[in-house]
């Protein structure tokens, strides 16, 4: 079994709770990983052979036909449903080591549940929020509520499509953050990534009558955010240089290409990390749960989170 050797500050504590907590499981994660792992690659051999027959039957009936039958369509439904069972082992896999990991993880944090699935309601609700962009579906996994430092925080995995015609796009997807302050906000106040001078024009928020641009005092940030709000003094007071800093570290943490947005309303200040690496997805069915790796980037993030908590001051408003 692997130890856990604590790389930074914020893993004090926790070689002690793998090896208590996380530990003990492991080696039965391991056994099932396997199984699943023969399972998939069986159904792989059988399944991905049936594919091809059905994509060469469904060209071939089409060609006969005269293209007046559905065949191409009726193929392409049969192979994704042969993919399907190819991959449920996978699947199952996935979902079985969330419900038994997570809920785990999570409670080394302290007062933070984890949940797979959130409430339609709340997804809903947060997607309101003038940072959003447009979409037509919204779906939402990996749930982890609470609190921080008496401070209420829920955050959940989220993803956006839009429906153009025939054709879907994703328009987000990432990590949701939703914080609750001890005092309402006088006005809004909504941070959106730089998009260019067409996209802004046409990506103002409404948050108001009174919405105006604010003008940042750093360039650095100018040039990678658009700030909006209806009270200029608030704003100014809320985004300060060292708050910005942790949103790009915070960012950073969560892999390349990952770019950040938040808004403050009303009691709550939401945060988009728009990533395509899951935060709570565990590894590869091909690599072993033995390997510590996910571990230590799944602290990180955490940490990440927590520390803009800390920068925030929300304990002390």
């Amino acid at each position: 079994m692997p130890i856990f050797i604590e790389e930074g500050d914020y893993e004090k504590g926790f070689a002690e709770y793998y090896k208590s907590k996380i530990a003990p499981i492991l080696s039965g994660v391991e056994e099932e990983r396997l199984l699943k792992l023969s399972s998939y690659t069986k159904r792989k051999m059988i399944g991905i052979p049936v594919m091809i027959l059905i994509i060469i039957g469904a060209f071939y009936m089409e060609g006969t036909m005269n293209g007046g039958g559905d065949f191409l369509q009726m193929g392409g439904g049969l192979c994704v449903i042969v993919w399907g069972i190819i991959y449920a082992p996978v699947l199952k896999y996935k979902q079985d080591l969330k419900s038994q990991y997570l809920p785990i993880l999570s409670s080394f944090f302290g007062d933070l549940k984890y949940e797979l699935k959130p409430s339609e309601f709340e997804n809903a609700e947060i997607a309101k929020m003038e940072i959003f962009p447009s979409y037509t579906t919204l779906e939402a996994e990996d749930y982890f509520g609470g609190s921080y430092k008496n401070v209420p925080l829920n955050m959940r995995e989220m993803k956006l499509t839009k429906k153009h015609g025939r054709s879907r796009s994703t328009v987000f997807q990432g990590l949701v953050i939703a914080l609750t302050f001890p005092k309402s906000f006088k006005g809004k106040t909504a941070l959106k990534k730089d998009g260019g001078m067409i996209f802004n024009m046409f990506g103002k928020p409404n948050l108001g009558p009174k919405t105006e641009k604010i003008v940042l005092e750093d360039p650095d940030f100018e040039a990678i955010f658009e700030v909006y709000g209806t009270d200029q003094i608030e704003a100014r007071y809320l985004l300060t240089t060292a708050f910005m800093e942790r949103l790009l570290k915070l960012s950073e943490a969560r892999g390349k290409g990952a770019s950040v947005q938040c808004e403050f309303t009303g009691t709550s200040l939401v945060i988009m990390v728009e990533s395509k690496v899951n935060l709570f997805e565990p590894g590869n069915i091909k690599t072993s749960a033995l390997k510590l790796d996910d571990l230590h980037l799944f602290l990180k993030q955490m940490h990440e989170i927590f520390i803009l908590i800390d920068t925030l001051k929300l304990d002390r408003v």
